[in-house]
């Protein structure tokens, strides 16, 4: 069954290089809850033999006409297990922004924010909001409260809007989206190929 799902998204998303989409983020899940990383899990998705990949787009931003879209550098700091144990009791302490080779730095990520997040499916549209719901956050620094969110509604959808994803690069067929020649994975554990992908930010208004 092909669905819609919609997010009410409460933080910026900061995007990685690879934009998230639902099979790698509910791969995540199934291995939070099966407490294993190191094999590959079953997911209630769909697979496409011409995809090469499950049914499931990358994310999508949604916009209302009282609330746009926003962009944004988000700093955050390189890293957390860079920080020395008296930052948390000396607050006099600074955080070197431009960093050093022994420095811990804030880095600026594209951060962005929306009312709500969208993606799109095909399979068992319940079994992935239960999966979903599991994780914190969706992007970099979801475990430090970017990208949080929370589902809304999880509706049939006939428009096909799972194809706004990553496809094979040799693939011949006419796409919905102006495709972008990259190097990314067809599947959450797949090896990485060349793909035609649609551009980082999509964006929907409600």
């Amino acid at each position: 069954m092909q669905f819609r799902m919609l997010l009410a998204l409460h933080s910026p998303v900061l995007l990685t290089t690879v934009p998230p989409r639902l099979d790698g983020l509910l791969h995540e899940a199934a291995c939070r809850l099966a407490g294993r990383w190191d094999v590959e899990h079953e997911l209630p998705l769909s697979f496409d033999d011409e995809v090469q990949g499950y049914r499931a787009s990358q994310i999508i931003f949604v916009s209302t006409p009282e609330a746009p879209a926003a962009a944004a550098k988000i700093p955050t700091v390189s890293s957390f297990d860079q920080l020395e144990r008296h930052l948390v009791s000396d607050p006099l302490k600074r955080i070197d922004e431009a960093g050093g080779r022994f420095l811990t730095r804030l880095n600026k990520y594209p951060g962005y924010l929306s009312p709500y997040l969208v993606f799109y499916g095909d399979g068992d549209p319940e079994s992935c909001a239960e999966l979903i719901e599991l994780l914190d956050g969706i992007g970099r620094g979801h475990t430090r409260g970017a990208g949080s969110f929370t589902v809304v509604s999880v509706e049939p959808d006939d428009t096909a809007g799972w194809q706004r994803r990553s496809w094979p690069g040799d693939i011949d067929r006419d796409l919905p989206f102006d495709p972008i020649a990259s190097q990314e994975r067809l599947t959450p554990c797949g090896e990485v190929v060349s793909v035609l992908r649609p551009g980082r930010v999509q964006r929907e208004v409600a």
